[in-house]
């Protein structure tokens, strides 16, 4: 009878207490994540001090049910993801930046205006990767 407070997902947050007994689980999607950045060539090694615009990082663990494409069946795995303190970047200010992002009520009007118009192709998608990816 009682409400949550919170919404709980199958994706929840990966806890400190879970890391120990992870450990390798933690390794490797430390490793997978890590590989992702390098293959998109999101940064490149240099030294510190002729960095001109030097910003820290860290992991954010979670928990995540995907698709084993082995078996065909759903499993929960751990995801770790790099990312970057944007509070630190110096060039913030001076980036033309765009979000593909839309509110829900932008993505209705669309919808509603697309159903309206039978010559208008209405489509979806998701990019994997799209902020390593540019």
């Amino acid at each position: 009878a009682a409400k949550r407070a919170v919404v709980v997902k199958e994706d929840d947050l990966f806890t400190q207490l879970d890391m120990p007994s992870k450990a390798t689980e933690v390794a490797g999607a430390t490793a997978t994540e890590f590989k992702t950045w390098i293959r998109n060539k999101c940064f490149e090694i240099c030294e510190l001090k002729k960095a001109s615009n030097a910003m820290t990082s860290r992991y954010v663990a979670k928990w995540k049910v995907v698709k084993d494409p082995n078996a065909g069946l759903t499993v929960r795995t751990i995801r770790m993801r790099l990312v970057l303190r944007g509070f630190m970047d110096v060039e913030a200010f001076d980036l033309s930046t765009f979000s593909g992002t839309a509110k829900r009520q932008s993505q209705r009007i669309l919808a509603c205006e697309s159903a309206c118009r039978p010559e208008w192709k209405l489509a979806s998608l998701e990019i994997d990767k799209a902020f390593p990816q540019g």
